[in-house]
């Protein structure tokens, strides 16, 4: 006779210890006029248990059966195939039955794991990589948030302000020796030995501009 000790089946224990007493008591008085055999928890106990478990254990067994796809039982079982699809299948479609509180956080976590992601692509380590610099060869501009929904006035300002990227290389002129820096990735060259040269090395400087949509 299974008690809180006993470990017929992979999840029994779980689901025996988390039902109140008076539901162990009902399966117990089951016990006394029809025990089950050695090794297997009846249909109709099993039944009763798993009803009065909680519904976050009973969705976390859900969960596990569905994404390892084996029996949750060790041995020999009563349970048909067909009723153990029946309680596996209940965890594909749970989400249909979330509460709002429950959509609106999930909803709430991607919004601000978009807004992260954004972020980082416009993040200084982004530019360095991306053009191969030195940290300090990027300078990046404050984005302006005179657009953002949460801006006085609260609401949607019909803009946006998108990023423009400048790239400067610069080079030594193999005909003069002088220093040249080019503004468009090589295509032309200018004299970089003026009043105020450009940095050697590669320089990244992002701006923004707004555009009104």
């Amino acid at each position: 006779m299974p008690d809180e000790s006993d470990a017929y089946l992979t999840d029994w224990p779980a689901l025996w210890r988390s039902v109140p007493e008076d539901v162990r008591e009902q399966v117990r008085n089951r016990w006394k006029t029809s025990p089950p055999r050695p090794g297997t928890v009846d249909v109709q106990d099993w039944r009763i248990v798993w009803d009065a478990a909680p519904q976050e254990l009973r969705e976390e067994l859900r969960n596990r059966w569905y994404d390892q796809q084996h029996l949750p039982f060790e041995g020999n079982h009563p349970l048909t195939a067909a009723e153990l699809r029946e309680i596996i299948s209940e965890s594909k479609a749970s989400f249909l039955t979330w509460k709002p509180s429950q959509w609106i956080l999930t909803i709430f976590f991607i919004w601000i794991a978009l807004l992260v992601a954004a972020d980082m692509w416009q993040s200084k380590l982004r530019y360095v990589i991306w053009y191969g610099t030195e940290w300090d060869g990027v300078t990046i501009d404050a984005k302006p948030h005179d657009c953002d929904w949460l801006a006085a006035p609260l609401g949607e300002k019909n803009c946006n302000y998108y990023p423009q990227v400048q790239v400067r290389k610069t080079s030594t002129d193999k005909n003069s020796g002088r220093p040249v820096v080019t503004f468009d990735g090589g295509k032309t060259w200018d004299y970089n030995d003026g009043p105020n040269p450009v940095k050697a090395g590669t320089q990244v400087h992002v701006g923004w501009q707004k555009v009104t949509e």
